[in-house]
């Protein structure tokens, strides 16, 4: 909401400054900002898997259309990958993960680690995780250091709340990592 009253705002001041004559529109056109590039970093999840139509639902998409013209998103997401580098499927051993850094983006939305509770990772590596997460956020930081980097948390797994919910993926434990432990922001 707050973001389409800036535009219009900005808008209504692109229309006053043309009023006040022809010299005045260049001015104005020149101070406009760049699109902001915001990479969507991650799985399954971000990828769009199972859905109807990942390019219109998953939720980078979603994201460009709720951002408008200002933002370009990048859907960076790859099924099955982990954040462990010991991991099944290391994102960073993906295409996907050079084609992020090449990106060069602004803003790095990342939503990994559910893959990585695999019983064939995280038991063994699970110590590596935080190290690994560290790494992965410094390689973002190596292409754009001003880039503000955003964790989502984990998609919940764990024991159901309720009847309808999902049982565990993949026989999750308490030795799982720990949902929400991370921030948000990071910067």
């Amino acid at each position: 909401m707050m973001l389409r009253d800036i535009t219009t705002g900005l808008r209504s001041s692109a229309i006053a400054i043309a009023a006040l004559g022809a010299m005045a529109a260049p001015a104005f056109a020149a101070q406009e900002q760049p699109q902001k590039k915001i990479a969507c970093i991650g799985n399954s999840i971000t990828f769009g898997y199972l859905l109807p139509d990942p390019a219109t639902q998953s939720y980078p998409s979603v994201l460009a259309r709720l951002l408008g013209e200002g933002y370009e998103i990048g859907n960076f997401g790859h099924s099955g990958t982990t954040l462990l580098r010991h991991g099944h499927r290391p994102y960073v051993d993906q295409k996907v993960y050079g084609a992020s850094l090449d990106f060069k983006p602004d803003i790095a939305i990342i939503h990994l680690g559910v893959n990585d509770t695999d019983p064939g990772d995280w038991p063994d590596y699970s110590d590596e995780f935080i190290t690994d997460y560290v790494d992965l956020i410094e390689s973002y930081r190596q292409v754009n250091p001003d880039m503000r980097i955003m964790i989502s948390e984990l998609t919940p797994l764990g024991p159901p709340t309720s009847a309808s919910a999902p049982a565990p993926r993949h026989g999750a434990t308490a030795s799982m990592p720990p949902y929400g432990v991370w921030p948000r922001w990071l910067r």
